[in-house]
């Protein structure tokens, strides 16, 4: 979080992060994200599933009209560095 406020917020832009080993929690939280009316808006989200399931957010986001990036973590990890994980793809780099 710290690393996304020093960025600023000089391009407006909006962007949520969510980890979520919970594939059947997956379509509320895309349409969550695409009711939210802001013009320049990302989604990053950490898949710590047990079982990878890029296929599954890759089918639920183009059937929602949802662009998103999508990182596989392994579930041995917690919360907190998957949230990290998140937070490092969602800075600009520079």
């Amino acid at each position: 979080l710290r690393q996304l406020l020093a960025a600023g917020d000089d391009h407006g832009d909006v962007v949520v992060v969510a980890a979520t080993n919970r594939t059947q929690h997956i379509d509320q939280l895309i349409e969550n994200f695409a009711r939210q009316r802001y013009a320049r808006k990302r989604l990053v989200i950490v898949d710590n599933c047990a079982a990878p399931s890029g296929e599954l957010f890759a089918s639920r986001l183009a059937a929602h009209g949802v662009a998103a990036e999508v990182l596989r973590v392994e579930p041995s990890h917690n919360l907190g560095y998957c949230l990290n994980q998140a937070i490092a793809q969602a800075v600009p780099a520079g």
